[in-house]
């Protein structure tokens, strides 16, 4: 009853044209087509005949996906990055990807008593779905793979089963352009909130407070030998 009445509400309102399609189809047993695209006039004549642009069939892509509740914003650019290791299009949409150890800028709330600074982080699995994010470390020695253990990912913010919290940032990933736009978003959205709080992301003989106290500033890689591994595997969280 609800879709009916949505309907109506549809109908009753006035609908102009302001862009139409041509499609064309050659002779051949197996034809080949041509698309042309118009913008309608005020007398609802079509004008400016084109070709096709790939923006023009991009927006219309976006139009389409829209009123059937796809997801845009997991839709790649082109090919899908090598780093992703899942991608669920359906329900709340999922995307499970790796970064490798590199040097992050991290910042602190006061209560911490730590400086903000550049630090290295170690290797990375990332869990994402339009507005929840779950995380956990990878120890360089072992390859990527479905049954590659998972660590505690050694931050605040962060609790021991994954779940971030993300403080002082609010973000819509959905507002994405694109899967490659969706990961960097969440990954910098997740590096720019104010850590502020352990939730049991110390390492194996460090607490969080030491570790970065020692690796903020510095080149010292992070110590992987205090992370803290977990019974699960990447599989058991794709």
């Amino acid at each position: 009853m609800k879709s009916l009445t949505n309907l109506y509400d549809q109908l009753s309102l006035k609908w102009t044209p302001i862009f139409g399609l041509i499609i064309y189809a050659s002779n051949e047993e197996t034809p080949s087509h041509y698309v042309e695209a118009a913008q309608v006039g005020e007398n609802d004549e079509l004008i400016n005949l084109h070709p096709l642009s790939l923006q023009e069939s991009t927006n219309i892509g976006r139009i389409t996906m829209a009123a059937t509740g796809s997801k845009d914003y997991l839709m790649s650019k082109g090919f899908i990055p090598s780093n992703v290791l899942y991608l669920n299009q359906s329900g709340e949409g999922k995307v499970v990807w790796h970064t490798a150890p590199q040097r992050r800028r991290l910042l602190f709330g006061q209560e911490l008593e730590l400086k903000n600074g550049r630090a290295n982080v170690p290797g990375l699995l990332w869990i994402a779905s339009a507005d929840k994010l779950r995380l956990f470390a990878l120890h360089s020695a072992n390859k990527v793979a479905s049954n590659s253990p998972l660590y505690i990912a050694p931050f605040h913010n962060v609790s021991s089963n994954g779940a971030v919290c993300m403080g002082n940032v609010d973000i819509d990933a959905r507002l994405s352009d694109g899967l490659e736009a969706y990961m960097t978003n969440w990954e910098t959205a997740f590096f720019n909130s104010h850590f502020t709080a352990d939730h049991g992301g110390g390492g194996k003989t460090k607490d969080l407070h030491t570790l970065y106290s020692e690796l903020i500033g510095t080149d010292n890689r992070f110590p992987e030998e205090e992370l803290r591994k977990l019974k699960q595997t990447i599989k058991d969280v794709l």
